[in-house]
């Protein structure tokens, strides 16, 4: 009898705590809201949204020193940011060769710090249109904007300067805004030498890598010191600027840039217009083409294009004669034509080629010395972009440029190995060790000099791998090098190797950019929010100050400070954090916090208002009371 009087007493209490907690006189309710975390506040105590992998070649330490602080501020916007230093092959490897735009743990890359240039004469087609995707051209992030292209297309082939110039000025406002390429800086270039170096011309090295008027006195050899190894010898396949360094010494091309930006000639003796004809996105009819032209009667489609343009239907290439290559044959025409099929062969996966490719259709030989060469596509700057190495066709022409086989051919071909190198160079290749040094002798004989070129004051050229920037200035200031590359960044020791006794510093502005260029393919990196926000993440002004010490600009756009086509409304993006989860926002990333409201209509209780959980217990217990009860009875 005490035990039902118990349970009775405990379910009435339960009930009446329910009721009380429902409907007492002081009612307070809670529930869960969703309060978002405010963009002011560090992100790097939640969980990120993502990981991607960012890479850098080893030997760049203004690279690996902003890369590396990029990296430690983006877990402060929601990205976890691994970082991979990489050799300089590796890094090509994985974005040159990436043809589906693998991710980084696909063997591919997510995000890359590189360094580019658009050229003297602007050209940014090949890295950005989206028809130049790899393997075709160089645009490596796999980006498409309509309308990029578009001005591009225009860039490329309009003759009126100021026009040219609205047009890429446009496209810079596009690039701006999407972010497939994010540029950090427009560096000074730097190098450092021993302050016997004489004749050194840093703007004719940065656009030839002619070295023809350097001179140490009554030194013989002068050694170049790298912070990035050679690739290979093949100079069709090696595009990087350490490569070079070596195949602009032992190759020649038709045409080199003057110390006004004009373009001089090397091999080439002329070249001479054809007849125009219009050459137009799709084909015309006559009364279109008489309209554009009255003395045409031609039209020939290039899908490339944006609009119809009338343009030399081809280009005489005249060589000079007696260009001798240095196993004393004299080229000819047929070298000319055949390094050109060779170049732009789909087959031989030489890269880097993308403009030359869409400007040459076909060549034919009118004699010993001439080539005509019909233009594929207009472009505004078509006698500079028609300018291949030309190697010698009677030592290489037995490997094939089509076919299935051409470009494991040539990759494993005698002169990718450093075997059997012939060229026409000031220089012929000596001698290597890998990741160690690379050397060049002067051609006896040069057949230049009969034309002006100067002829080398000293014997050999040597390239020495140091990787280092610390153990490169070592080498300088003990004499183990004669000069510094500029790719060591020099701005953070400058003063220092102004300061030395012995040594002296050359400068001239670049006109390449250094940057972060994105994998589009990467589902998190293809929205240009995150793009942006990661942009947001760089120190640029600190880099310069800190990392350059003042030797360059923070980065706004691709085409470079000096260049007429810069665009000078386009400001470098702020240091913001705020901005960037800002923008981390709009592409979809945010936090938020889980909090207990109250409602309460009366003073609030301590410990007022109930979970479900506790109405569920006390439900449970007081069914059990009820059937223990009916047991009972």
């Amino acid at each position: 009898m005490n035990t039902r009087k118990i349970s009775a007493i405990l379910s009435v209490v339960l009930v009446a705590s329910l009721v009380i907690s429902l409907f007492g006189t002081t009612t307070v309710a809670q529930e869960e809201t969703m309060t978002q975390v405010p963009f002011t506040e560090d992100y790097s105590k939640y969980q990120p949204f993502f990981t991607i992998t960012q890479i850098a070649p080893i030997g760049n330490k203004v690279r690996e020193q902003y890369t590396q602080a990029v990296n430690l501020d983006m877990p402060k916007i929601g990205i976890q940011a691994d970082f991979k230093l990489l050799e300089f092959g590796d890094l090509i490897n994985r974005e040159f060769n990436n043809y589906y735009g693998s991710t980084f743990a696909e063997d591919g890359f997510d995000i890359s710090s590189f360094g580019w240039s658009v050229g003297v004469d602007p050209d940014p087609f090949d890295i950005f249109h989206s028809s130049a995707m790899t393997p075709i051209g160089n645009n490596v992030t796999f980006w498409y904007c309509p309308e990029s292209d578009e001005m591009l297309a225009k860039a490329r082939v309009e003759a009126d300067q100021a026009t040219r110039k609205d047009y890429l000025w446009r496209w810079q406002e596009i690039i701006a805004d999407e972010k497939p390429y994010c540029v950090v800086y427009v560096p000074l270039l730097i190098w450092g030498s021993t302050d016997k170096l004489e004749g050194f011309d840093p703007l004719l090295w940065l656009q030839n890598y002619s070295l023809e008027t350097w001179e140490i006195p009554g030194k013989d050899t002068i050694v170049y010191g790298s912070p990035a190894a050679v690739e290979g010898m093949l100079p069709w396949r090696w595009n990087s600027v350490y490569g070079r360094y070596l195949h602009s010494q032992i190759f020649e091309s038709l045409w080199l840039v003057d110390s006004n930006l004009m373009i001089t000639p090397r091999l080439a003796d002329s070249a001479t217009a054809g007849p125009t004809i219009v050459f137009a996105p799709s084909a015309i009819d006559d009364a279109s083409i008489e309209a554009l032209g009255p003395d045409v009667k031609e039209c020939k489609v290039n899908d490339k294009l944006a609009e119809p343009v009338v343009f030399p239907k081809y280009f005489d290439l005249k060589i000079r004669e007696g260009i001798m290559f240095h196993d004393g044959v004299e080229m000819t025409s047929e070298d000319v034509k055949w390094s050109m099929d060779a170049v732009i062969s789909a087959d031989t996966a030489f890269q880097g080629w993308g403009t030359f490719r869409d400007i040459y259709e076909s060549s034919e030989i009118l004699d010993k010395y001439t080539v005509r060469v019909y233009v594929g596509m207009p472009h505004a700057a078509w006698v500079l972009y028609c300018n291949p190495t030309v190697l010698p066709k009677h030592v290489y022409g037995s490997i094939p440029i089509t076919g299935a086989e051409a470009a494991t051919s040539w990759m494993e071909s005698d002169i990718n190995r450093g075997e059997n190198v012939v060229g026409s160079g000031p220089f012929m290749f000596d001698s290597w060790e890998a990741d160690q040094f690379w050397k060049m002798k002067k051609t006896p004989n040069y057949w230049g000099t009969k034309y002006d070129v100067p002829d080398p004051q000293f014997e050999y050229f040597l390239i020495k791998l140091i990787p280092e920037r610390e153990a490169a200035r070592v080498a300088l200031e003990t004499g183990e090098i004669d000069i510094m590359d500029t790719y060591y960044q020099l701005g953070a020791i400058a003063q220092d190797l102004e300061a030395t006794p012995g040594l002296k510093l050359w400068t001239t502005e670049d006109f390449g950019y250094q940057h972060l260029h994105f994998n589009c393919r990467n589902p998190y990196l293809a929205n240009k929010y995150v793009r942006q926000a990661i942009s947001h993440c760089i120190d640029r002004q600190g880099i310069v100050d800190n990392l350059l010490g003042g030797y360059g600009v923070p980065g706004a756009n691709p085409v470079a400070v000096p260049s007429w086509a810069f665009n000078t409304n386009i400001a470098p993006d702020s240091y913001d954090l705020v901005k960037a989860r800002e923008l981390m926002d709009m592409a979809g990333y945010r936090y938020f916090i889980v909090e207990k409201t109250s409602e309460a209509g009366g003073e609030e209780e301590a410990g007022g208002g109930l979970c479900l959980g506790t109405l569920f217990i006390a439900l449970m217990v007081l069914g059990g009371n009820l059937l223990y009860l009916k047991k009972r009875n």
